[in-house]
């Protein structure tokens, strides 16, 4: 391409001599400017003060795609892609007040075929090679920055994405320059520290970021200031804590890590979080570990690890140590009638009670469920253990109030002493837990003392324990039936349904040698609902003159009205099994403890399937007059006790006397049971009992006599009959 010609017109910068000597730099200047203008990677555009192009460099074809020769003559307004910026570049930079040599500037430019792209020109002013500083035109350099735009704006994305990002972080980061002062902090650390980033800019970082040592609030060591000596990354120790601008204390975990520029150290970033809450459950789940949950009292780990101490320190000094164990009486019936919450309510006032009663060197954990022990050291006799133990059972029994009502606890309490009852712990245990199960034979609020025989009986006690599912598996258990006779007539008016055991080496058990057993194995309710159904199936046998065949009444313990299982309706599907009419079936049900708790729904569910209700063993224990009022009895019948001992205490004839006048009054019928002798029997149907039951009228009889005896209608005699019955 022919170097750019203007007639008349030089370079601003190059007024040479017209002297021909100098006419062959000339020529160079010439080559050398042709050279440039042809090889350039970027477009040049000479242009008239109009601003048309009079000559265009063959890169113009490149960046713009037009042919060089296509713009000659054109404006330069062509290649602008808004008209804005070419009349705003005209005003500044194409005009006489411009400065002679053009600076850059960007505007966006167009290509032929429309698109568009960012450029950066430049340029100077080409003046009159006249002298008299007019403009004969501008030489522009034009390059296409589309690939440096896109690398800008590419950094400043990463840029804006690194700061979201640490800005977002929850982790608190600072970082500082190689001199150990902060140059950044993002949010997270302002909130942290309690430092705004433009109070903390510039500060050394230890002043901003204090890391003490969580127990004592010891200075820690600069992180940065260490990461910096050594030259690598580096952690603070567990349990640092950060002391904040305003004085709170939070658990922190953190590390710091060098920032290098090439070979050279420019700077830390110190990276740190809050683990205030995961210290806390960390020191929970610690505590658990060793604590109840429910009662926050040793458990039975740290139980185990104090008992060790104590015997390493009573071994050591030849000083006695007493294990108690102890549980809690009827705690069952409290979470089965009032719910699990009341049952936690009652082993938090026990534990706390507990806790407050023994000294401060002894220890009380819980077992598990309802059961706790005691360590005790500093006795010398099993009366101090004993007094011990009666303070505690006089706390326990304080009124705790549970959902509203009253309630208090009892304990039985099995004692071992080291070193007589054991050396090691597991037996000292073991030989506790026997005596406690001794002593729970007394019920309630009773404390015995490990004796070796209890282990021989323990360990029957299991045997038996065993042999009870046994039974029912291999249709050991059978019924006997005693009639309830009507002493005015002599007719039998009902019969009474008994378990017996045909064990293979003990012979025949009663109820009381196993019933005990299952009922703390949880088999009773099995062996109650296999006597419902035996019971029913018998008395749909029986067969009797014209009178009316009697009801049969079984016997059942509060534990099968609690179960999780609603009695009500074992008891329809039984029935409804055997095919006997409900009005043919009582259930005789005792209340030890004088009150109903919660199980008026029960009985009433029991009233609603037709069964019966007759109110047992009456006159034993306690007795409420609750129970009489509810309505939910068809029959009460007196204890045993009270029946055989009337005739000869007046005391008990006062008591008997009382109770069934108040049946007349409350018409609810009374009989008896255990009546050994015809003044027994004499007394109580004096004192109105119409039905009797006892040995002197029959002994418990197996399913085929009573069903004879049924058969044949017959009477047993009279109380004015010359013969008497068991005489």
């Amino acid at each position: 391409m022919s170097a750019p010609k203007l007639k008349g017109v030089t370079a601003a910068a190059g007024k040479g001599p017209k002297m021909a000597p100098r006419k062959h730099r000339w020529e160079e200047e010439h080559y050398r400017f042709e050279a440039i203008f042809a090889s350039s990677v970027d477009a040049i555009l000479a242009v008239d003060p109009m601003r048309h192009i009079v000559l265009a460099s063959p890169s113009v074809s490149r960046i713009f795609g037009y042919d060089p020769s296509e713009l000659v003559g054109r404006s330069i307004s062509v290649l602008y892609a808004r008209t804005d910026d070419f009349i705003e570049q005209g005003r500044l930079r194409y005009s006489k007040e411009a400065e002679e040599s053009l600076s850059s500037y960007e505007v966006e430019y167009r290509r032929k075929d429309g698109s568009t792209f960012p450029g950066e020109a430049s340029g100077r002013k080409i003046l009159s090679s006249k002298g008299s500083g007019a403009i004969a035109g501008y030489m522009v350099t034009i390059r296409d920055i589309s690939r440096r735009r896109q690398l800008m704006n590419a950094l400043a994305r990463e840029k804006e994405r690194w700061l979201v990002t640490l800005k977002s972080l929850g982790e608190g980061v600072i970082v500082a320059d190689d001199a150990g002062c902060v140059t950044f902090m993002n949010p997270a650390a302002e909130l942290l520290t309690g430092w705004s980033f433009l109070e903390a800019s510039g500060l050394p970082v230890d002043q901003v970021y204090a890391a003490v040592e969580e127990e004592s609030g010891e200075r820690r060591t600069d992180l940065v200031a260490r990461c910096l000596s050594t030259g690598r990354m580096v952690g603070l120790a567990n349990h640092t804590c950060l002391l904040t601008r305003d004085g709170r204390r939070l658990s922190v975990e953190d590390s710091a890590s060098l920032v290098r520029d090439g070979e050279r150290t420019s700077g830390v970033v110190l990276v740190f979080r809050d683990v205030t809450e995961k210290r806390e459950m960390e020191r929970q789940l610690a505590r658990q570990a060793r604590y109840d949950y429910l009662t926050q009292i040793p458990n039975r780990v740290l139980f185990h690890d104090r008992l060790e101490q104590s015997l390493s320190r009573a071994k050591r000094s030849g000083t006695p140590l007493a294990l108690l164990y102890m549980d809690l009486d009827s705690f069952k019936e409290v979470n089965d009638t009032l719910g699990h919450a009341a049952g936690d309510i009652v082993l938090r006032g026990a534990a706390d009670r507990l806790s407050k009663v023994v000294r401060a060197e002894d220890t009380v954990a819980r077992m598990g469920g309802d059961e706790f022990t005691v360590i005790m050291t500093g006795f010398t006799t099993h009366e101090e253990v004993v007094t011990a133990v009666g303070r505690i059972f006089e706390s326990l029994s304080a009124p705790l109030l549970v959902g509203g009502q009253e309630i208090s606890v009892s304990a039985s309490v099995g004692a071992a002493v080291f070193p007589e009852d054991g050396e090691d712990a597991d037996r000292l245990l073991r030989n506790a837990d026997i005596a406690m199960y001794k002593a729970k034979e007394r019920r309630g609020n009773a404390v015995e003392f490990f004796r070796p025989e209890l282990t021989s009986e323990l360990e029957e006690r299991v045997s038996l324990s065993g042999a009870v599912r046994q039974a029912l598996d291999r249709s050991q258990l059978h019924l006997e039936f005693q009639p309830e006779v009507e002493v005015a007539t002599g007719r039998i008016r009902g019969v009474e349904a008994l378990v017996r055991w045909h064990h293979p080496t003990r012979g025949r058990l009663l109820p009381g040698d196993f019933l005990p057993l299952a009922e703390r194995a949880g088999q009773l309710p099995e062996i109650t609902d296999f006597v419902l159904r035996r019971a029913t199936l018998a008395a749909l046998n029986w067969q009797t003159p014209p009178g009316g065949t009697p009801p049969v009444s079984v016997n059942l313990s509060i534990r099968d009205l609690m179960g999780a299982r609603a009695f009500p309706t074992r008891l329809r599907e039984i029935l409804s099994e055997s095919g006997l009419s409900p009005e043919r079936l009582e259930v005789e049900i005792a209340f030890p403890d004088g009150a109903m708790e919660d199980l008026a729904p029960v009985l009433r569910g029991i009233r609603e399937c037709g069964v019966g209700i007759v109110l047992d063993d009456f006159g034993q224990g306690s007795f409420s007059l609750e129970l009489l009022r509810s309505g939910l009895f068809d029959r009460i019948k007196l204890s045993r006790t009270l029946s055989s001992v009337s005739g000869l205490d007046p005391a008990g004839a006062a008591i008997l006397r009382a109770v069934t006048g108040l049946g007349r009054d409350l018409d609810v019928p009374v009989s008896a049971k255990g009546a050994e002798s015809r003044e027994a029997v004499r007394l109580l149907r004096d004192l109105g009992c119409r039905i009797v039951s006892g040995n002197w009228y029959s002994r418990p009889l197996p399913e085929g006599e009573i069903e004879d005896l049924l058969r044949s209608g017959r009477r047993f005699p009279l109380l004015d009959d010359p013969v008497q019955r068991g005489e």
